[in-house]
């Protein structure tokens, strides 16, 4: 119970926030969530940048990453190459499936914003260390700021300009291109 409480009062004080804050053309700032998401969860986070950087190098096959959003956001857009995974998913089971992949990897995940992903990886990240990975991170501001900030997202017909809103407040945070 005392997580719900935790999580409403995210929410709630999140979108206080968005709706005070917001730039010359009206969009709600993503850095004021990002920071949020950084003070309630203080884990190893990843920039859009070094993010697309290590995925146009050779060694772009030594980054396993975990898109934490529901099937619908995930059908929508995604980053290329990112495995859907439910945050729910048991220590157990995450080992069993992901276990021998990420050993020796780089393990990033993402939602829209980074706050489910950041939950996620806090309850796996034990897990996902002594399964042999190399390093975690969530990825800054999620999908959005990738999104916001050009990088390219696929669906299952290939490249695509679309993002789930996940809901109509946090869907301010998306730049339509």
């Amino acid at each position: 119970m005392k997580h719900n409480s935790y999580i409403f009062s995210f929410f709630a004080s999140t979108i206080i926030v968005l709706f005070a804050q917001h730039d010359a053309k009206g969009q709600f700032k993503l850095t004021v969530v990002e920071k949020m998401v950084q003070t309630a969860h203080p884990l190893p986070n990843i920039t859009h940048e070094r993010l697309r950087q290590i995925l146009s190098t050779k060694d772009s096959n030594q980054v396993i990453i975990f898109d934490l959003r529901e099937e619908d956001e995930y059908a929508v857009s995604h980053i290329r190459k990112s495995i859907h995974l439910d945050g729910e998913i048991s220590l157990e089971e995450f080992i069993k499936q992901y276990g021998p992949m990420i050993r020796g990897k780089l393990v990033v995940f993402y939602c829209s914003v980074g706050y489910r992903s950041s939950i996620a990886l806090e309850r796996l990240k034990s897990v996902i260390v002594q399964s042999g990975a190399v390093q975690i991170a969530n990825l800054l501001g999620g999908i959005f700021r990738w999104f916001n900030e050009g990088n390219i997202v696929v669906n299952a017909k290939g490249l695509t300009n679309e993002m789930h809103p996940h809901n109509q407040y946090w869907g301010k945070l998306v730049h339509r291109r």
